[in-house]
């Protein structure tokens, strides 16, 4: 993937073309549906922690570690009721996922290895499986690779 140009350095006139304004206005009122809907959900870190729980245990399934998602509500739930390791072990690596995503804005292989006691494979897989859902963003630099939170880096940024 090429290297990301500083924005101010594009041309704003390559973008004011009648065919990117009526994307533009189609994609704004696709944004605000998309804003009343999230608005009716009560609770929308729900929205959120299921994504994360999702990757959690499709991720952790390359471990070899296999639960559902009945037995992870549960034990998300009622932690003490529930003594499903399977189902913990995929809890605790949705909470280090999002620790990491956060405390790294720029990321790489080791940083997840060493805050999810993880294998170096296993790492790679995770951050490659993020990048492909758009979550994170790949860069190479150098001989190896670093991965970027881009909604993180927006916010901190200002």
């Amino acid at each position: 993937m090429p290297a990301l140009r500083p924005l101010d350095r594009l041309n704003p006139a390559r973008f004011e073309t009648p065919a990117i304004l009526k994307k533009l206005a189609s994609s704004s009122r696709k944004l605000a549906e998309l804003k009343g809907m999230t608005a009716s959900i009560p609770n929308q870190s729900m929205l959120i922690n299921s994504l994360a729980l999702q990757e959690a245990k499709d991720s952790s399934e390359i471990e070899n570690i296999v639960t559902t998602h009945d037995e992870l509500f549960k034990d998300d739930v009622h932690p003490e009721a529930f003594a499903n390791p399977a189902a913990k072990e995929v809890l605790r690596y949705r909470q280090a996922l999002i620790n990491t995503l956060f405390m790294h804005p720029y990321t790489k292989i080791e940083f997840v290895q060493q805050d999810l006691g993880v294998s170096r494979i296993t790492a790679t897989q995770y951050l490659e499986a993020l990048s492909e859902g758009g979550f994170v963003q790949k860069q190479k630099f150098g001989r190896g690779n670093y991965y970027v939170n881009r909604a993180l880096n927006a916010v901190l940024a200002g």
